[in-house]
């Protein structure tokens, strides 16, 4: 018996499997349904858009897509990443004290100024800062005035902190008035074991070519504590 019948329709088998997966990635980009219209011999036409066959060919269609496969095993954890680096040291809390009203330090000496504000602090380390505007007054224009303010940090149990600031300045008119001011600002970095009491204390040192009622004050007063993790 010959074969040939059956060498002619394996060819036509792998002609039309060759033509079909020509077809079929020319295709796929542009739809994801295929049509094809296939004649009794194996040969076949493929569309992207539903076609209407002729007689004696079957029409068949296709998804693109296939079906979504299972999940793939889970994956074994990744290794540990290195330690960032240390940041720097931030402030942890912030206490502060503030007084707009003037207070009357001409009665005031070196020894023993007049307190301005004072400000209970716990253990630790704190960046302060203290800001108070020295004022003074006469009768007439011309006294020159030197005033003098301290921040101080008295710990229950310690060794006290100080930062000490002289101001200077001469009364001159001021509208109706007659008046010289000079701001004084004062800062330290203090560290404590026990809780500490911070005060601002101001004091006039000299006058002279006063006119007979001098007066000197310290007006719009500001205290200021910053705890930091540590103080270096």
């Amino acid at each position: 018996m010959s074969t040939f019948p059956a060498r002619r329709g394996a060819l036509a088998a792998a002609v039309t499997t060759a033509l079909l997966l020509g077809l079929l990635a020319a295709s796929q980009a542009q739809a994801s349904t295929l049509y094809a219209c296939v004649k009794k011999n194996g040969s076949a036409h493929i569309y992207s858009k539903k076609p209407k066959c002729k007689k004696g060919e079957k029409k068949i269609s296709w998804n693109t897509t296939g079906p979504a496969g299972n999940n793939g095993a889970k994956g074994s954890n990744g290794a540990n990443g290195a330690t960032g680096a240390a940041g720097k040291d931030g402030a942890v809390a912030g206490y502060s004290a503030s007084r707009e009203t003037a207070v009357n330090i001409l009665t005031g000496t070196i020894e023993k100024p007049i307190t301005v504000l004072t400000k209970k602090v716990p253990a630790g380390s704190f960046i302060v800062f203290a800001k108070t505007t020295i004022a003074a007054s006469d009768s007439g224009n011309g006294a020159k005035w030197v005033g003098q303010c301290q921040l101080s940090d008295v710990p229950v149990s310690g060794t006290p902190t100080f930062d000490t600031s002289n101001a200077t300045g001469e009364v001159v008119a001021n509208f109706l008035f007659h008046t010289g001011d000079a701001t004084v600002p004062l800062g330290m970095a203090i560290t404590t074991t026990t809780e500490s009491t911070l005060t601002l204390a101001c004091t006039h040192v000299w006058e002279v070519e006063t006119k007979g009622a001098f007066a000197m004050t310290a007006i719009n007063s500001f205290l200021s504590a910053i705890q930091t993790s540590s103080n270096s």
